[in-house]
């Protein structure tokens, strides 16, 4: 599909199974989306305590570096802690992509895209 709504689509998709999972699990935890001045975007960020887990969704089938170009920009000029960040594209390979988990949310099927944000916010970033 190659249509000019896809982007935004699989990201309303893929954030509203996420508030799903967290209304569900009888949590009401603070999300936001960030978007700065100077052009800076993160698509989801997920504050549990003092954390922050930011999140980036692409509708992509192809995993690029450069989606974890602001998520790293995120980190240097966040004051609050940033954890491991996650990346949800439309591919069909896990990664490990150092600071990020790189993950198809649709290939979970044993999991909730709740319950995995869950298991990888408490990571460590590898820098």
């Amino acid at each position: 599909m190659n249509h000019p709504l896809k982007g935004s689509l699989f990201e309303n998709i893929v954030i509203a199974e996420i508030i799903k999972g967290s209304k569900n699990s009888g949590t009401f935890e603070n999300y936001h989306f960030y978007r700065d001045s100077k052009g800076l975007e993160i698509d989801l960020l997920y504050q549990s305590g003092n954390i922050i887990t930011p999140i980036e969704i692409k509708s992509s089938m192809t995993f690029s570096k450069l989606f974890a170009d602001g998520i790293k920009k995120f980190r240097n000029i966040s004051n609050t802690p940033v954890g491991k960040g996650i990346i949800f594209y439309n591919g069909e390979d896990n990664l490990n992509h150092s600071e990020n988990a790189v993950v198809n949310p649709f290939n979970l099927s044993e999991i909730s895209l709740w319950n995995f944000i869950n298991s990888v916010k408490d990571e460590k970033p590898d820098y």
